[in-house]
């Protein structure tokens, strides 16, 4: 799911897919793609064991391709052939078999997941509503951020230099390019972030309780996203200072969003892949601290890549459109700059003052 963090954290991307000219055909988008899917289960359900959870799986990301293939070329206002020859087949298999296939069946594992742990609607005990509000749910998101990712694409063949598809190879390039210092602070901090979940489930705080474990991890998490996050966005590396600058109220909304949702988001998936693809007990503390483990590395990963490039955004634009002033973590930092800015013609001016006095 990098590439909707970097939809709405990047501030160029940002800018882009939050216009309202945007907003009003994505919701169209969204309310076709949903009823579509919406029909086919309603058509297929007496034909297909949709109480299967690999037939489910499957089903969704099926209808979730061609949703995120549809929804990509009018996020393009493209033909397919040209799309073809302009894209190429590379792209067109990531649009389809990535964001549309892949990222549908993890959204299906993500609401099964959530309706068992929170709401105890088990789908391998009542299949039928889970089952319509999994493929449903998958297919309107895909085709949600197919169209942003569309609308990208369009801008960036016309020639818009500053907007750039979120494949996830910039994120492989900053991996390879992380110094081993970042990597190893990286490490002590999911090191401490463990070691909390450990002392917890050894303490057996939460150990037969899935939603009160669920949501410590997502608070611990959050936080340990939110630090990295921060940090990369600093030039000089203090997340705290970084944090002040952006403001409280814009730094505790973006804890919530992305920090918390995402942390939250990635362990039910895996909870999901758990609970109804493997079969496994998801209260042994072993199977919970492997996923919190992998949930924590892949969000301080991520929020350390997005705060990198937030930086690199700042230092090598001069200017920035009204659009893309509307982004609160771009106002935050312009009102910074002009702050700083202020201080400085303040002391040039003072100095000045002496200078004058002194001659």
């Amino acid at each position: 799911m990098l590439h909707r963090l970097s939809l709405r954290v990047l501030p160029s991307l940002h800018a882009v897919v939050t216009s309202e000219t945007v907003r009003t055909r994505k919701r169209l988008v969204m309310l076709v793609s949903g009823f579509v899917a919406f029909l086919l289960y309603r058509f297929l359900k007496e034909s297909v064991a949709f109480s299967n959870p690999l037939i489910l799986l499957g089903g969704s990301g099926s209808i979730a391709l061609m949703a995120s293939l549809w929804a990509y070329r009018m996020g393009r206002e493209s033909t397919f052939p040209a799309m073809w020859r302009e894209d190429g087949i590379i792209r067109l298999a990531w649009v389809g078999g990535w964001i549309g296939g892949v990222y549908a069946m993890q959204l299906a594992l993500l609401v099964l997941a959530l309706l068992a742990i929170f709401v105890q609607y088990n789908f391998l005990v009542h299949p039928e509503g889970p089952a319509m509000m999994a493929l449903i749910i998958a297919s309107t998101a895909v085709a949600r951020d197919a169209f942003e990712l569309g609308c990208v694409r369009r801008l960036e063949c016309a020639g818009h230099s500053f907007v750039r598809m979120p494949t996830g190879r910039g994120f492989r390039q900053f991996l390879r390019e992380t110094s081993p210092l970042l990597r190893r602070q990286g490490l002590v901090v999911l090191a401490i972030g463990l070691s909390v979940i450990s002392m917890l489930l050894w303490l057996e705080v939460y150990n037969n309780n899935m939603l009160i474990h669920v949501m410590l991890v997502g608070v611990w998490g959050a936080v340990l996203a939110h630090v990295a996050y921060f940090k990369m966005r600093s030039d000089a590396g203090h997340w705290w200072h970084a944090l002040r600058a952006s403001g409280w109220w814009q730094g505790l909304k973006f804890w919530l969003w992305p920090c918390l949702t995402f942390t939250l988001t990635y362990y039910l998936i895996q909870a999901g892949v758990v609970l109804f693809l493997a079969g496994a007990d998801l209260t042994h503390p072993g199977i919970q601290l492997a996923l919190a483990g992998a949930t924590m590395a892949l969000m301080i990963s991520y929020s350390a890549y997005l705060g990198s490039r937030t930086l690199a955004e700042w230092q090598s634009r001069q200017g920035v459109s009204e659009n893309l002033s509307r982004c609160p973590f771009v106002s935050s930092l312009l009102r910074t700059m002009r702050s700083k800015s202020g201080e400085a013609d303040a002391l040039a001016e003072s100095a000045n003052a002496t200078s004058t006095h002194t001659s």
